[in-house]
């Protein structure tokens, strides 16, 4: 059987016939060395009977340090405004728009990476025409995306209301 590579700041300990996983950190100053234990689901120091499975518990522990932090990263770039001058403004033009203000939401999905921000764009009377616009739900990756997306869509149909307020206008004439 081919035995595993540890990775790096890891290691396995064998104390009194068993095997013991610990992660291994340099402390500052770098004369200082951390070892911590490794835990399994009952919150206590994972022990195993066999090296190999120590081993794998360490590639587990550095498997899932690596998935929390990418979900860590993913959402912090969801929830960042990364432009904020940008999304004002497109709040702004939608309430210029429509007269209301957007409604935005979060929605998560079964995994990590499966969420979406959705903005609402609510229904109502067009403040310039009185014609009725209908509620939008506009679906994006990020804050800003999903509202430039809901600005075009509100300035889309404020063109609409004018090319109908025109026609009539014409047609009266």
């Amino acid at each position: 059987m081919k035995q595993q590579k540890l990775p790096p700041g890891y290691a396995v300990v064998q104390l009194d016939g068993e095997w013991y996983p610990i992660k291994i950190e340099k402390m500052h100053p770098e004369e200082f060395i951390s070892l911590d234990p490794i835990f399994d689901d009952a919150l206590e120091d994972a022990r195993f009977p066999r090296r190999q499975d120590a081993v794998e518990a360490c590639l587990r522990h550095e498997s899932d340090k690596i998935q929390r932090e990418q979900t860590s990263w993913f959402w912090l770039a969801v929830y960042s405004d990364v432009y904020p001058d940008r999304c004002v403004h497109y709040i702004d033009e939608i309430e210029a728009l429509t007269g209301r203000k957007p409604y935005i939401r979060y929605e998560h999905g079964s995994s990590p990476y499966c969420y979406s921000v959705v903005v609402n764009v609510y229904a109502g009377r067009c403040p310039h025409c009185r014609a009725w616009q209908d509620e939008c739900y506009i679906y994006g990756l990020t804050i800003d995306e999903a509202l430039a997306q809901a600005a075009q869509e509100a300035y889309a149909s404020r063109c609409r209301c004018q090319r109908i307020v025109e026609e009539h206008t014409q047609a009266v004439a």
